[in-house]
Parts: C-alpha cells; sequence; structure tokens
C-alpha cells in the first residue's frame, strides 16, 4: 500500500471517529442515527440508544461497506482555500482542465 493511501485512510479513519461521536445506533433495527434524533428514522425506535463509540463505528463501517460513496463524504475536504475556491470557479465557468 503507497504512502498516500495509508494517509487517505488514516484520513478517512480519523473523520469516521469523529462521526461516531455525533451519532447513536438504534438497538432495534441497528440503523445510525444522529445523536440529535429523538426517534430513530429507520423504525420510529424512540427509547434508548446505544451511542458506545465501538457499536456505532462498526455500525458506521457497515454502512460505509454497503455504500461506498458515503466514504466520498468523509474525505471531502471540510474548509477549502480561498485560492481552491476560486481555481474551482473559474475551472467551470472556462470549462478547462488545470
Amino acid at each position: 500500500m503507497s504512502d498516500r493511501s495509508l494517509l487517505l485512510n488514516a484520513r478517512f479513519e480519523a473523520r469516521a471517529r469523529r462521526a461516531a461521536n455525533s451519532l447513536k445506533s438504534c438497538p432495534l433495527c441497528g440503523a445510525i442515527n444522529s445523536a440529535e434524533n429523538s426517534e430513530c428514522f429507520v423504525c420510529r425506535w424512540s427509547g434508548a440508544f446505544n451511542e458506545d463509540p465501538l457499536v456505532v463505528q462498526l455500525g458506521l463501517d457497515a454502512l460505509i461497506e454497503r455504500c461506498p460513496e458515503l466514504a466520498e463524504a468523509f474525505m471531502a475536504s471540510q474548509k477549502r482555500t480561498i485560492s481552491s475556491r476560486f481555481r474551482r470557479m473559474f475551472k467551470r465557468k472556462l470549462d478547462i482542465e488545470c
């Protein structure tokens, strides 16, 4: 495995761990929910949720395994620099490759 892919994996795992802190797992159906939800968005469970970070991380891993495109959301940069915003804007307007 290259150094770049190791770095990308490490970034992905760090972001997934941070996300797991703001999520919880439904004990009834296993769906991953936002910590702010008072009921499960899948099965409407409204009792106690499992907030154990390990359980949430495993549920999140299983979700990403079923839906790999979600991994891109974790890999996306949180904050773009001004120069990258301008570059992206001009690239779209001029339809050129940089």
